[in-house]
């Protein structure tokens, strides 16, 4: 009987378990083929719910796919996509004077985080050379690949000062370095400052210090502050009560001094192992024939 009510659908279904319960024999006959129709009923209107359903159904598990698939692959590209950074930049320092570099001089390259416009340029990264001959110097500057953000823009800083840390050569141009490019060397021009100041500055006030992974020039212009020289770029720093030591802090940057040691913080990155690093003495001139045969 129910395999009959099947084929039908509406109206009919409804008119043939009318006609079943009518000529249904006994009264308990007439329940239980009453309670079947109704259950069979039910159960054809919810398939047929789910029948019209499903062409929208389908479209949306379609689109959802689709959404899941594009997402996952839009993450496997940025992934794929992203350079792989060496963690050096290589390059050579040089300048256009037909000048002899001279033999105590210091090069100082310095990779900086030049994003903000309404800032001063935030320290990445350094490499301090002692050449041995003239220019052009080669330089290989290493950073830390996690600290570069794909987003910021980049310079590359160069500057030469002599046995006094006193200011002869620097880059006066923007020489960015993109991350998302293939590495190539860079070759940094630097210009002739003019005639550098004379070297009579007592030698107390100013002091090299070279850290495990920073190297920087102190001036103490006086005992209130200190003037902490990063490849041509100075930052000042005022002195404040500590309890040992010489202490200059401006909140976010501070230099700590004791002795021949000292603390370096800034960026929030500490650079330990800090000690004076005094420059070479100027190499002695060898004496002339003439006093040989006095």
């Amino acid at each position: 009987m129910l395999s009959i009510i099947t084929c039908l659908t509406g109206k009919q279904r409804l008119l043939a378990v009318l006609v079943c319960v009518k000529r249904s024999g006994s009264r308990k006959q007439h329940w239980t083929l009453r309670w079947q129709a109704l259950h069979f009923l039910i159960a054809c209107h919810f398939l047929e719910t789910i029948m019209k359903k499903l062409p929208s159904l389908r479209t949306i598990l379609t689109l959802l796919a689709l959404t899941v698939a594009a997402s996952g692959c839009a993450k496997w590209y940025k992934t794929e996509s992203k350079p792989n950074l060496s963690g050096r930049i290589s390059g050579s320092v040089i300048y256009r004077e037909r000048i002899a570099l001279p033999p105590d001089a210091k090069i100082v390259v310095s990779l900086e985080d030049v994003s903000r416009a309404d800032a001063s340029a935030i320290f990445v990264a350094q490499q301090t050379l002692r050449p041995s001959g003239q220019v052009p110097i080669q330089f290989d500057l290493r950073y830390i690949p996690s600290a570069i953000d794909l987003r910021h823009r980049y310079n590359l800083r160069a500057v030469i000062l002599d046995n006094r840390d006193e200011l002869m050569w620097t880059s006066t141009e923007a020489y960015p370095v993109n991350f998302n490019e293939p590495e190539k060397p860079i070759s940094i021009m630097v210009q002739r400052v003019g005639n550098p100041v004379a070297a009579n500055a007592p030698k107390s006030n100013i002091a090299a210090f070279k850290c495990d992974e920073l190297e920087f020039i102190a001036k103490f212009p006086n005992n209130d502050k200190v003037e902490i020289m990063l490849a041509g770029r100075t930052i000042t720093l005022p002195h404040v009560i500590s309890g040992s030591g010489a202490r200059y802090s401006d909140g976010s940057t501070t230099f700590w001094n004791k002795g021949n040691e000292a603390l370096f913080e800034m960026n929030g990155v500490s650079y330990k192992g800090c000690k004076t690093d005094p420059l070479p003495p100027p190499p002695a001139t060898a004496p002339s024939p003439q006093a040989k045969s006095k």
